[in-house]
């Protein structure tokens, strides 16, 4: 959960942040009491201006992370594009990809029902990167490989780990 800003309240009935000022939730439409220290934005002309100057470090870093997931899917395609001239049947290597741009988007733009199900997608990531984690180091240990897989499958764990840590700090789904 994010840190409570002085300016906004929890909704009782869905547990939201909204507007301290606001006096109906926008997502439940449940009754809210106004923070008597708050008030609504002034009716002049809003101004739309484009900067990062407002987002903490992780709201940065969900960014920079919802970027790299989208450019990965781009490589997942261009690949199984690749593929698909090289072997028979190696273009369903796209298929992974466009999901991943997918996912990406919806991280990006905070579509609430893709964070959730880009979640789960990788805690199930997760779970499948610590097997290849172990069996990447088991078959080191009897000497059938290097430890390149077992390695390449902690930087997974670790890039899954930040990804989900984001989307629940950021995300808040």
């Amino acid at each position: 959960m994010r840190p409570r800003d002085p300016q906004t309240q929890t909704c009782p009935g869905c547990q939201r942040t909204v507007p301290g000022w606001a006096a109906n939730c926008q997502f439940c439409n449940a009754a809210l009491t106004p923070l008597a220290s708050t008030s609504p934005p002034s009716a002049g002309p809003v101004r739309q201006t484009h900067t990062h100057e407002g987002l903490d470090w992780s709201e940065k870093a969900y960014i920079a992370a919802s970027i790299m997931m989208l450019l990965y899917g781009l490589l997942m395609i261009g690949a199984g594009i690749f593929y698909a001239n090289e072997l028979a049947g190696g273009g369903i290597l796209a298929v992974p990809g466009i999901l991943t741009v997918i996912a990406g988007l919806g991280l990006l733009f905070h579509v609430e029902w893709l964070q959730t199900i880009t979640k789960y997608w990788l805690i199930l990531s997760l779970i499948f990167a610590i097997g290849s984690a172990v069996g990447g180091f088991a078959q080191y240990a009897y000497g059938q490989t290097d430890a390149w897989s077992g390695i390449f499958a902690l930087g997974q764990i670790a890039y899954i780990g930040v990804m989900l840590w984001l989307i629940h700090r950021v995300a808040d789904v």
